[in-house]
């Protein structure tokens, strides 16, 4: 099954996007601003809802959109067999390098793959992960139903998207979830005369109707969070110095581990696990 004409071409552009910032994706994972914190915390929700899984080692794992390795490597060293995929070759060598330099290279194996076709078998796998993958495709049900077909029956499924209901994006005027109906709508017109974007296309979600699609494709979610609570930004410019704002990001993101009303919800990655129904 092929995704759109439309669909294809989005996909091209995003990949070649992600191609000439490989570089950034991987610092992103050890520099100290607000946004690298966050996605840093990140990684470590996912590693966290996983290791309460306990699953035995040996376990067959996929990390779908594996970036520059750190998902990867990082259950590679917990003991999984990872197979990790990504559409973008520089972000295969970082991986690659990665594992090599952690000492797990025998561990994770490699491949240029699509999310909305994966090369693998049916219920290959205990566990598959998908980390910053989803906000980047305009449709998530085809590869929803990929890793749903890849993972085994009682498997589990990791993923994240960006909250459209984020305090982040309530922020930032050029994110603002009201606005971003007109803001698609004007990147159309601009594509009909030839004009590209300088960012890859980005679809936030909201964490309610993931679930819903979620169990609709038959997952029971077992467990979900909101993470993120900056760089607060105006017109991408930041709102507070980085010091402070990774103060109020930590106490912000306390209060919604801890289950607070409202704030729970206003953390800009949504992080959702889910089981595969197992077969009758």
């Amino acid at each position: 099954m092929r995704i759109s004409d439309d669909n294809d071409a989005v996909q091209l552009f995003t990949n070649r996007y992600f191609a000439r910032h490989a570089s950034a994706w991987a610092d992103i994972y050890q520099s100290k601003g607000v946004k690298d914190v966050v996605h840093q915390e990140r990684l470590h929700h996912v590693l966290g809802l996983v290791e309460k899984l306990a699953l035995p080692a040996g376990t067959r794992a996929l990390d779908v959109g594996c970036g520059a390795g750190y998902a990867a490597v990082a259950l590679a060293q917990r003991g999984f067999d990872v197979d990790a995929i990504d559409p973008v070759p520089a972000m295969l060598d970082a991986t690659r390098s990665r594992a090599l330099r952690h000492a797990v290279k025998p561990r994770v194996r490699t491949a240029s793959g699509d999310v909305h076709s994966l090369p693998f078998e049916d219920h290959a796998f205990g566990l598959v992960i998908a980390l910053g993958v989803l906000p980047w495709l305009p449709s998530v049900v085809r590869p929803l139903q990929e890793m749903g077909r890849v993972l085994r029956p009682g498997g589990c499924l990791v993923v994240t998207t960006d909250n459209l209901w984020s305090l982040r994006w309530w922020v930032e005027p050029l994110n603002n979830p009201l606005i971003m109906p007109a803001k698609q709508a004007a990147h159309r017109v601009l594509k009909r005369f030839g004009r590209e974007p300088s960012c890859a296309p980005w679809y936030p979600t909201s964490a309610g109707k993931l679930d819903r699609l979620l169990q609709h494709l038959g997952f029971e979610k077992t467990a979900g969070l909101t993470a993120g609570f900056g760089p607060l930004t105006c017109f991408n410019r930041e709102l507070v110095p980085a010091r402070w704002g990774l103060v109020l990001h930590r106490q912000m993101q306390r209060l919604a581990n801890a289950g607070a009303p409202i704030v729970r919800s206003l953390g800009c990655h949504y992080i959702v696990m889910a089981r595969k129904a197992r077969m009758p």
